[in-house]
């Protein structure tokens, strides 16, 4: 819960998620009775950075309204016949998980920290893309003829690219964030092109590693939509993002969504 000082007293803000009874009256009229009376927009200035994080808007297709209430308000939310529950809008953060694969397909990348004043050098491991397909098999499946051709898959997360050769020319550029379609983290990228990329080589971390480092999608042939939904704090997003994120993957009719996300991400002051 966010708390701001104004005019001497301390008023508790919350983020929330109001779903609506399931019919488009009720939602609108919770909708436009929330952004009348209780979106709190004067308090922007003091919010800052984190107002649109948690701002008003509607996600049509789950029958839910986002906004900023104060937490008396809440009582009054609950009391509408025409709401059905209210959630709160929590901050997301990316899910990473690195999977096993034979030692020849584990790589290296040195990089320097600072340590008590002086630098010293340390190494993070990773693997790529291709272990991956060998590691579920879709290697053979591909082989035989398995390539992704004809479906549509959203990658609802930090965004991705145009400049990525892997992806260049594969991919639909689509946000919930207004405005706001620069990966500037990087992990959407790297799921986009896990899925779609092109066979590609990194001359980089072939050179380090004295052997070939090549990285190549699952489904090269499919249609993929990048979604950007986490970001505005490097890879974290709210609830309501994520949701409107999956709503904008409804609405391209997709067959799959990729949604690499957890658990509560800590990104502001409680």
């Amino acid at each position: 819960m966010l708390r701001l000082s104004r005019n001497n007293l301390v008023k508790p803000i919350v983020p929330v998620l109001i779903e609506t009874e399931h019919n488009e009256s009720a939602f609108n009229d919770v909708a436009n009775w929330v952004y009348n009376n209780f979106e709190l927009s004067k308090y922007a200035p003091v919010l800052g950075e984190h107002t649109p994080l948690f701002s008003f808007s509607t996600i049509k297709s789950f029958y839910l309204v986002s906004a900023l209430v104060s937490g008396p308000d809440l009582e009054q939310i609950g009391k509408d016949n025409n709401v059905k529950s209210v959630y709160p809008n929590k901050l997301r953060g990316i899910l990473q998980v690195f999977p096993y694969v034979p030692p020849e397909g584990v790589y290296y990348a040195p990089y320097n920290v600072k340590v008590k004043g002086s630098e010293k050098v340390q190494y993070m491991y990773f693997t790529s893309m291709t272990w991956v397909k060998k590691l579920i098999g879709a290697d053979v499946a591909n082989a035989e003829g398995y390539t992704g051709k004809g479906v549509k898959i959203a990658v609802v997360d930090t965004g991705g690219t145009f400049a990525n050769p892997q992806t260049f020319g594969k991919i639909i550029k689509q946000t919930a964030i207004p405005g706001v379609y620069t990966d500037a983290n990087g992990h959407g990228e790297w799921v986009v092109s896990s899925i779609v990329g092109k066979a590609y080589e990194d001359q980089v971390f072939s050179r380090i590693n004295k052997k070939p480092v090549i990285n190549e999608g699952v489904a090269p042939d499919a249609t993929l939509y990048s979604i950007k939904g986490l970001g505005l704090i490097v890879g974290t997003g709210s609830d309501s993002m994520l949701i409107r994120g999956l709503e904008i993957a409804l609405l391209d009719r997709v067959h799959m969504v990729s949604n690499s996300w957890g658990g509560d991400a800590t990104g502001l002051k409680s």
